[in-house]
């Protein structure tokens, strides 16, 4: 590609530099997480592109950035989006610039070179995409293509994925495309709660510099409790229970199950993570301090193929049970190697029952008790509304129903729009503070201080049909949920350091 020999004038220097930036070589084509990736990695989202850099990037690529593309450096230079097809899918934009130290200053555009090098590695990698952000695991990339002939940038963002080869799906950034439908509301949160932060301080910006045309963001899955904590914000509200309330209703569990007496902490090496075991470490310490932590291990997030070696090492301490806030392949191929190893364990998850596949996979492990927090789950008792909704969802889409949260989560900003008599969006943001709903899970409350939703949390195992405990499986198997406890959103309500600024 002709921008990637622009970047390096000789062929030793560019290796070089590749070398010294991927500290490794590429998986499939693909950069793994280096010192550039770390450095652009970051919770704060970086400030708006200058317009300098966005012209010398075009100058390097031999042709104008496509409108929508162009919007979001104007948002931000680089930084976590995410993409709403994707659930836990975190996106990180090549930046125009780096502004971390002087001598990065001068590689304008160097990242968008780079990352495209590097892409075209990969022979089924189209030899006219220009590579301008990576997800998380490394293995998806989005892409502009240039027509060879006229040399102009198409305006469709496209998504090439390494396993299959294939590229597809035009991708818009997800703020800039809600502001240019005159959007005022944003509802969010099948990304990773980085995903999300970065979003509310992107619209924060956005509505200080566009009084009059601000907007909201309702949140109902992304949980980090910083997020209606120290980074609250008057903009964003947050529908499902964060991940203290979730530790919290699990440590209340455990403290009436006296059979869990040896805990591992094996959770995936990211903020999140980390914050799921620093939870269960001091909330589970608290309601039985005669329970044993025997480990503590961080493994890379979704680039484990075998849990084999992390297993044999619970087992080596002799663990009953593991606190792991790990969710999609990272659950099910730990559960399968627990399985193989004919481990019985328990685990205790925020939420990686929801995720598809998981009951699958304790299905076919046979062994294991998965045991997880939601405010909501099929099968349980006494609860008309949710079913009534769930049936109906079936019935329309064909798909099955986990979440109410999502269908109560508009519902919630009905009710505040009706409270406000008005759909300005600061009058609605003021109205859904201390808004007490009637939700189909029972009465919930938005806390007004910090913005956090009061709902109830259900702890539930996944466990074999039995008819009585478990009456309904799932994903077509003979495995459901069976209810272990029901916490009120006050009971498990925490403290917070939230510092809101009310416009």
């Amino acid at each position: 590609m002709r921008s990637g020999r622009a970047a390096c004038s000789r062929k030793k220097k560019c290796e070089d530099d590749s070398r010294r930036r991927s500290k490794g070589r590429a998986v499939f084509g693909i950069l793994q997480p280096g010192p550039s990736f770390v450095s652009m990695n970051r919770h704060t989202q970086p400030p708006p592109a200058p317009e300098s850099a966005l012209r010398a990037l075009e100058e390097k690529l031999g042709a104008a950035l496509p409108p929508i593309l162009r919007g979001c450096y104007a948002t931000s230079n680089g930084g976590s989006f995410g993409d709403p097809r994707k659930r836990d899918a975190e996106w990180q934009l090549h930046p125009v610039f780096d502004a971390s130290d002087r001598k990065q200053m001068k590689r304008t555009a160097e990242d968008v070179l780079h990352y495209t090098r590097l892409a075209l590695q990969d022979a089924r990698f189209p030899r006219d995409g220009i590579s301008i952000a990576h997800d998380y695991s490394m293995y998806r990339q989005l892409f502009v293509r240039r027509d060879p002939a006229s040399g102009n940038i198409a305006d469709d963002i496209l998504l090439f994925d390494v396993h299959t080869g294939e590229f597809s799906a035009p991708y818009a950034c997800d703020l800039q495309a809600a502001i240019d439908q005159g959007a005022k509301a944003i509802v969010t949160g099948g990304s990773g709660s980085s995903v999300v932060t970065a979003l509310v301080q992107s619209v924060a910006r956005w509505n200080q510099r566009n009084p009059g045309k601000e907007l909201i963001v309702l949140n109902h899955s992304s949980i980090d409790p910083e997020m209606t904590g120290k980074a609250c914000s008057f903009w964003h509200f947050q529908t499902e229970a964060n991940t203290a309330m979730k530790m919290k209703a699990l440590a209340n569990y455990i403290k009436k199950t006296p059979d869990v007496k040896k805990v591992y902490l094996l959770n995936q090496d990211y903020a999140h993570g980390k914050q799921w075991a620093s939870y269960g470490r001091q909330m589970v310490g608290l309601a039985r301090p005669d329970i044993q932590f025997v480990g503590e291990t961080l493994h890379p997030i979704g680039r484990v193929k075998d849990f084999a070696p992390y297993i044999a090492n619970v087992k080596q301490s002799g663990a009953d049970s593991v606190i792991t806030g790990n969710w999609g392949q990272d659950m099910t191929l730990l559960l399968k190697a627990a399985g193989d190893a004919g481990y019985n364990l328990r685990y205790f998850n925020h939420s990686a029952g929801s995720v598809p596949g998981t009951v699958t996979a304790v299905s076919q492990a046979k062994l294991g008790q998965l045991t997880w927090v939601a405010e909501w789950h099929p099968g349980e008792a006494d609860t008309p509304k949710v079913d009534a909704l769930a049936k109906a969802y079936k019935a329309k889409t064909g798909k099955d129903f986990l979440a109410p949260r999502i269908d109560m989560t508009p519902r919630l900003l009905a009710a505040a729009i009706n409270k406000a008599g008005s759909t300005d969006t600061v009058k609605v943001a003021h109205a859904l503070e201390d808004l007490t709903f009637d939700s189909v899970v029972g009465p919930v409350r938005m806390r007004g201080e910090d913005h956090q939703l009061l709902l109830p949390q259900v702890v539930n195992t996944i466990a074999p049909v039995d008819g009585k405990t478990v009456k309904v499986g799932w994903e077509s198997t003979n495995y459901g949920f069976r209810t272990d406890a029901v916490y009120t959103g006050n009971e498990l309500a925490q403290g917070t350091e939230c510092k809101m600024v009310r416009p």
